[in-house]
């Protein structure tokens, strides 16, 4: 039977939240999405002043995992990015965490989120800083994502690079044609900013290790992920941002799983389609309901944390001046 995210939620979310214990940010986020435009949420009543008609408006949730909230926050989302990008072209850079360190990040994703942010911020920005390379200031757009098209766990975030910058003198310098930066380089950068900032937290105590991650291993992990390839994707360049943007809006508000994308649920397993990267083929994935929700849930956003981030020419505080 053809159902919406909604539905599932409904059916199984009870039977799921009795056998767990459930995070404050999945519990929000699993009672928004089965509560959205329902009594739960609230409602307003639209009366005509004569008396002809009265009509109960339910109110949306709001929360940005809820894919029927989305459709308006992300037209309000587009327009004022589309508003802040410069008319010239724009490469899209996506940086991945590597999967070894997906325990730490279920235990400290705040704290992750925000040593990702900054490593691929200062990456970008020290890197095209250096005259060898640019010599300028870039506008850079950061959108956090945590899924793979199966709802895999999957941490990455996607950066939007214009191709140029304002040099120190504030004159604009544009990239080479179809070239932003050597991967060799960025890779390295980037893995050592973020295992630098990683073993300094460690060192401080500031990491919650996972039971089956005691200090020790911890520190023969990260010492050897210096050794790892790291998995760094520089796309051809967009003549505009546009493209980009609109690709990226699709994921910065609703959460991984979009209205319009078909949900199939039995008694025993919700199933949906998805596109393999790997070779460009639609494929079936099915899961039983309880392993489904977790999956989907695991994706919340933690409350406060802006997975959109602005930096370089296109930091809040530079808007003004540029």
């Amino acid at each position: 039977m053809r159902c919406s995210l909604q539905d599932v939620f409904a059916a199984h979310f009870d039977a799921y939240a009795q056998q767990r214990s459930l995070h404050p940010r999945e519990w929000k986020a699993a009672q928004c999405i089965r509560n959205c435009y329902t009594a739960a949420c609230g409602s307003h009543t639209l009366v005509c002043p004569k008396g002809h008609f009265s009509h109960e408006q339910f109110h949306a949730c709001g929360h940005r995992s809820c894919p029927r909230c989305a459709p308006v926050a992300r037209a309000a989302w587009i327009d004022a990015e589309l508003g802040r990008l410069l008319p010239c072209p724009h490469f899209h850079v996506v940086f991945t965490l590597p999967h070894e360190l997906l325990s730490l990040w279920e235990f400290n994703r705040e704290l992750f989120i925000r040593l990702l942010f900054d490593s691929v911020r200062l990456t970008l920005l020290d890197l095209l800083a250096d005259p060898r390379h640019l010599g300028a200031t870039p506008g850079l757009l950061l959108a956090l994502h945590t899924w793979g098209r199966d709802l895999s766990h999957h941490p990455h975030i996607h950066a939007l690079v214009s191709a140029g910058g304002l040099t120190p003198e504030l004159r604009w310098r544009a990239t080479r044609a179809g070239f932003l930066l050597p991967l060799k380089p960025l890779r390295r950068l980037f893995a050592g900013k973020l295992l630098a900032a990683l073993r300094l937290l460690l060192d401080s105590d500031k990491l919650r290790l996972p039971p089956q991650l005691p200090l020790a291993r911890c520190r023969r992990l990260l010492h050897s992920l210096y050794r790892k390839h790291w998995n760094i994707q520089i796309n051809p360049p967009y003549d505009n941002g546009r493209s980009v943007t609109l690709y990226l809006a699709r994921y910065a508000k609703g959460g991984p799983l979009p209205r319009h994308r078909p949900l199939f649920m039995t008694p025993t397993s919700v199933s949906f389609e998805y596109t393999d990267h790997r070779d460009a083929r639609s494929k079936c994935m099915t899961l039983p309901p309880h392993a489904f929700i977790a999956r989907l849930l695991w994706h919340a956003p933690p409350k406060g944390i802006h997975t959109v981030r602005h930096a370089g020419l296109y930091a809040a505080a530079a808007k003004r001046h540029h």
